[in-house]
C-alpha cells in the first residue's frame, strides 16, 4: 500500500481499501454497469426495497436482487431491515459509498478506496475495513 493511501485511510474512518485485482475489477465493473448506477442514484437520498427499486428503475425484480447483492458485496450499498407488522420485515438498501478513488503505487501497485458516508445506520460510524492480498 502506498504512503498516500495509508494517509488517506488514516483520515477516513469510514472507508475501505481494496488492493486485490479481482476485487478492484468487481468494484469497477459495478460502477460501469448502467443498472448498478441507476440503483445507486435511487438509493442516494432514501432507503428503498427491492420492489421499490424495480419499479423506479424499471428493472426486473430478479435483476434488482442480483444487482443489489453485488453492490452490497463491494461495499457500495448497505442492506438494512425495514420493520413492518410483526413478524414480517422487508430488506431495504441504502447507498453508503460517497467517493471511490484509485491509487497507483510506485511499483505499479493499484489500490482502490471506497469512502463511506459518515452517517450509516443511524449515525454510527463504520470502522476502517482493509481488503488486501497476503
Amino acid at each position: 500500500m502506498t504512503e498516500q493511501t495509508q494517509q488517506s485511510q488514516a483520515k477516513d474512518e469510514t472507508g475501505c481499501v481494496i488492493d486485490e485485482d479481482n476485487q478492484i475489477e468487481e468494484v469497477l465493473a459495478a460502477l460501469k454497469n448502467e443498472r448498478c448506477r441507476k440503483i445507486m442514484r435511487e438509493t442516494d437520498q432514501e432507503t428503498l426495497s427491492a420492489d421499490e427499486l424495480s419499479e423506479r428503475c424499471e428493472i426486473p425484480l430478479s435483476t434488482v436482487y442480483r444487482v443489489v447483492q453485488r453492490l452490497v458485496e463491494v461495499g457500495v450499498l448497505e442492506k438494512r431491515v425495514r420493520l413492518s407488522s410483526y413478524p414480517q420485515y422487508t430488506h431495504e438498501y441504502a447507498l453508503v459509498a460517497e467517493t471511490v478513488r484509485i491509487d497507483i503505487g510506485g511499483e505499479s501497485v493499484l489500490s482502490l478506496s471506497v469512502s463511506r458516508q459518515s452517517e450509516i445506520s443511524g449515525g454510527s460510524e463504520q470502522p476502517n475495513q482493509q481488503l488486501s492480498a497476503d
